[in-house]
Parts: C-alpha cells; structure tokens; sequence
C-alpha cells in the first residue's frame, strides 16, 4: 500500500502572539486533501497563497503534465481550494507571467530550445506508462531539512532560478512585512505553498524566532495498492 501525506506546520513564536499555519501544497490529489485545506483556512486570518498570475507558454507547458495524470483516469484533481471566496484577506506575492517570461528570456537560447522537445518527450512518457508505474512516481514524494545535491543544482540552473529562488525571496519578504507590522496581533496567517517552497519558509521564519510547536497530518493521496 502506498500513500501521500503532507504535514501542516503549526510555528509560534515565544514573545508574540502571531502565528502561522504552512500547509504544504500540491498541484494534483484527491479532492478531500483540498476540502481538508479549506477547512483549515476558513479558522485562520490571512492567507498567503501561491500562483504565478497570468498565463505564459512554458506554464501551461508544464502545467500539463499534471493534467495528463487526469487523463489516465488517476483519481487526481488540480488545485480545488476556493482561495478568493474564503471571505479572509488572501496575499499573493508570486512573480507574474510578464516577469516569469522575462527570467525565462535570461536563459541561452540554446538550453531553452532543449526544455521543449525535453517536456513533450516527458509528458508522452506519462501517457504510455502503466498506470501502476506511474502512481508509484506520483507518490514518491519526500521534503527534507537539507537541501540534496540536486536540490542545488537545481537551485544554480538558471531555469531553477526563475521558478524557485525569485519567487522563494518574494515570498519570505511578505512574510517578514506581516512578522514586523503584525508580530503583536494574536492572528494566525496561513501560508499554502507548492511543498518545495516549504524548506525556504520555515528557514526563513525560524531565522525570525518562530518554531514549530505543532502539526496536522493531512492525506493528499489515499492509500493505494499497486
């Protein structure tokens, strides 16, 4: 039997009543994952979302091979969580697609001709592989303390930099703005990031005093047999 889960990491801080929620998210998984993050963002008082804004041809490119899972009938859904209609504040300080394309355009043209053919093959892959197979790839999924070695070499790829190390920076930039004007306020303010952004948010907020005092399991895929 093999199975997802992701834990929602509760930190606090010792001399101020501000919190904050992180919710590691997933572009695909079954639809009670995002009905369970629903319901743990209507109980909070902000919510930090993810989502480059606009759309851009190697975002949808990408984004793609996601959406081949729902066409092998892997009971897998996108993103669900009604972020906009939770009737709490939402920020969003991801990059847009004007930005993304101009990181993109910083690339040689050579390595950007080679992602192309490199995702299509990819994606075609997806489609012949048996399902069993491709549910394995699917769960086998684990976030770690300590970047590896490919977590560096990816963050040193200039493609990595645009869809990683920018918007990482962006990010514990807005939460360091709601740590220094909200730090006295007893709110609690919910970060749901894509899960590779988490090692840079809980970095970043333990640098600021806050530590994990708590977490929530929460399944993003049930268990399933191969």
């Amino acid at each position: 039997m093999l199975g997802l889960r992701s834990a929602a990491l509760r930190l606090r801080h010792r001399h101020t009543p501000l919190q904050f929620l992180v919710i590691p998210m997933l572009h695909m998984a079954n639809a009670g994952f995002y009905r369970e993050v629903t319901r743990l963002l209507r109980d909070v008082d902000i919510v930090v979302v993810e989502g480059v804004r606009g759309r851009s041809a190697i975002g949808t490119t990408l984004t793609a091979t996601y959406r081949v899972l729902r066409l092998r009938r892997i009971e897998l859904v996108p993103d669900r969580v009604p972020y906009r209609e939770l009737g709490t504040p939402v920020i969003a300080p991801d990059v847009n697609a004007a930005e993304f394309r101009h990181e993109w355009r910083k690339m040689p043209w050579w390595t950007r001709a080679a992602l192309w053919p490199l995702l299509l093959a990819y994606t075609a892959i997806r489609m012949v592989t048996p399902r069993a197979r491709l549910m394995r790839q699917v769960i086998d999924q684990e976030l770690n303390d300590l970047p590896s070695e490919l977590d560096e070499a990816i963050a040193e790829h200039p493609l990595g930099k645009a869809m990683s190390v920018e918007r990482d920076r962006r990010l514990v930039e807005a939460l360091g703005e709601l740590h220094e004007q909200r730090s006295e306020e007893s709110i609690t303010v919910a970060v749901a990031y894509g899960a590779a952004h988490v090692p840079a948010i809980v970095e970043y907020l333990t640098s600021r005093g806050y530590f994990v005092r708590s977490a929530t399991w929460l399944t993003v895929i049930r268990p399933y047999s191969p």
